[in-house]
């Protein structure tokens, strides 16, 4: 059924009950084609198209809708959708993700996304990432929706722990999640190489005791630092940062949603007294090709090193000890500069006559 809209017709340059019509076109939208419906005004004096702009706005929102589907992007609801689930409110959710309110309004309004936002909106998504951004960013926003998000992100996690390795972790040099691009004195001179990554999570799994969360990340903050200080590279790119208990990976749940695949890597939900612990199994044997002589060395020592507390605890206060963390306050960045200063070096080297939980 054809409907009437009343509109002007600059051609007859007067009001007409122009006729709309919804025909099937194929037009291009940045670097693709699209096949997508849209909305024709006919003047009925002199037959010509009219160029309303309600109609035409809603015609390129669905030509980007369109363009987003064929790409793979998320839509204008998804986004929404994203902060909506977590009690959010737009500008909220732009500044735990870096973005202006501006920003995501133009993307909900028919902009288009480019795909490394998309893919920084996707792993937000996520709650193990949202709680990691809370923790990061979370004193930016109102305290209200701060407490609503961590309280609706363990909601989650409690129904049914989401796949890990579901939300968008970018491969290749860099993580949208963990790191930037560009290599630092943060990184360790080297972008997070998320392969490398895993081979260490898969060897330190098959060769530590008792390897929970927090032993796990105190052991990749010790094999990078002392490779840094060996070799002036870190292993992984990673970037660590002060918390209480020690040493921790920077986006440590978005690395563990990286790594926890069911092939290489998997968790087991340990009880301990009241509580539970998440332990770190591995699948297979680590792929130690991707190492070097020297960086394999420094593997199987830090793992001996881990290896000689009996406690994740002794191990975290052990940690304490590191000018790293003690240079540093709660939440900040810590600089492989201190690599050269850690406590640890010789232990790890094999070259100190203690026992590591007694080498203070």
């Amino acid at each position: 059924m054809t409907e009437i809209l009343e509109t002007y017709c600059s051609t007859c340059a007067r009001e007409v009950s122009a006729c709309e019509e919804t025909r099937a076109e194929h037009l291009k939208v940045r670097d693709a084609w699209v096949d997508v419906d849209q909305v024709v005004l006919t003047c009925p004096e002199c037959g010509g198209r009219i160029g309303d702009e309600r109609v035409e706005s809603a015609n390129l929102r669905r030509a980007y809708e369109a363009y987003r589907e064929g790409q793979g992007l998320l839509s204008a609801s998804q986004i929404r959708d994203a902060y909506d689930s977590y009690g959010l409110s737009q500008a909220s959710f732009g500044k735990l993700l870096g973005l202006g309110g501006a920003t995501l309004s133009r993307y909900e309004n028919g902009g288009v996304q480019t795909r490394q936002i998309d893919q920084a909106i996707r792993a937000a998504s996520d709650p193990h990432a949202m709680l990691d951004l809370l923790a990061e960013k979370g004193a930016e926003i109102p305290a209200a929706q701060r407490g609503r998000a961590e309280q609706r992100a363990r909601e989650k996690l409690a129904r049914g722990r989401e796949s890990r390795f579901e939300y968008a972790v970018v491969r290749g040099d860099f993580s949208l999640v963990l790191n930037p691009a560009d290599a630092s004195e943060l990184t360790g001179f080297r972008a997070f190489d998320v392969d490398r990554a895993r081979e260490m999570a898969v060897f330190f799994a098959s060769r530590c005791k008792h390897f929970f969360k927090l032993r796990f990340f105190k052991t990749m903050f010790y094999a990078d630092f002392t490779a840094f200080a060996e070799t002036s590279r870190s292993m992984s790119g990673l970037r660590y940062a002060h918390a209480p208990n020690g040493p921790i990976v920077h986006g440590h749940e978005a690395l563990l949603a990286a790594l926890v695949d069911g092939e290489s890597l998997d968790v087991e939900e340990h009880e301990i007294g009241e509580t539970s612990a998440e332990k770190i199994v591995a699948l297979r044997d680590a792929d130690l090709g991707v190492f070097s002589e020297r960086e394999r060395i420094i593997l199987q020592k830090t793992a001996d090193f881990v290896n000689s507390f009996r406690k994740s605890s002794e191990l975290s206060e052990r940690s304490h000890d590191e000018p790293g963390w003690r240079g540093t306050e709660n939440g900040q960045l810590i600089s492989y500069e201190y690599a050269f200063d850690l406590t640890t070096t010789d232990c790890i080297n094999g070259e100190c006559s203690l026992r590591s939980s007694q080498c203070k």
